[in-house]
């Protein structure tokens, strides 16, 4: 049973708005919590049983991408596609679960698939339906970032087969 707000990207990978503090998270069967919202950042231990990881970034038109921003998501998207490849249930999110969590689950995705960014981008947009008049990945900078990468053949977690429609499904 799922007590947050978020949707499932691919298997173990899930993209949704800032939960509350509290148990709900572990509730729903997460191991990390990824929070990218900066003004939503939180000691990890508002969240028992869960590990947390700060990652926080900018989703506001004055705000340009930067170098330090970049890295912050890079890094976060690193350690998303270790919990991925682990097989941990992970929940990255941001306030609405549009934006800056969908910039981190992009570089995730990349990272695990080795799919460029527009599939990723048209993935994301296809699993997380629009909130309040919002869709996913609306931010210019994000959007511009993952269109640069590539694709690149890359191996699947353990456990998981590809489609050749691009579904995963454990095998």
């Amino acid at each position: 049973m799922l007590f947050v707000e978020a949707n499932e990207i691919v298997p173990n990978l899930w993209q949704g708005s800032f939960p509350q503090p509290g148990g709900n998270v572990r509730a729903s069967g997460f191991k990390l919590l990824v929070l990218c919202a900066v003004e939503l950042q939180r000691d990890p231990s508002d969240y028992p049983g869960v590990e947390v990881l700060n990652a926080p970034n900018y989703d506001h038109i004055d705000h340009k991408l930067n170098a330090e921003d970049e890295r912050i998501a890079l890094d976060a998207g690193l350690r998303v596609e270790q919990a991925v490849r682990a097989g941990q249930k992970t929940l990255v999110t941001c306030r609405a679960g549009m934006n800056r969590s969908g910039f981190v689950t992009g570089i995730a995705l990349h990272l695990l698939f080795g799919w460029d960014g527009d599939s990723i981008i048209r993935l994301i947009r296809k699993k997380r339906p629009m909130r309040n008049g919002h869709r996913p990945l609306s931010n210019a900078d994000f959007t511009a970032a993952l269109r640069k990468l590539t694709s690149h053949p890359t191996a699947l977690p353990g456990g998981w087969q590809q489609s050749a429609s691009g579904v995963l499904f454990p095998v």
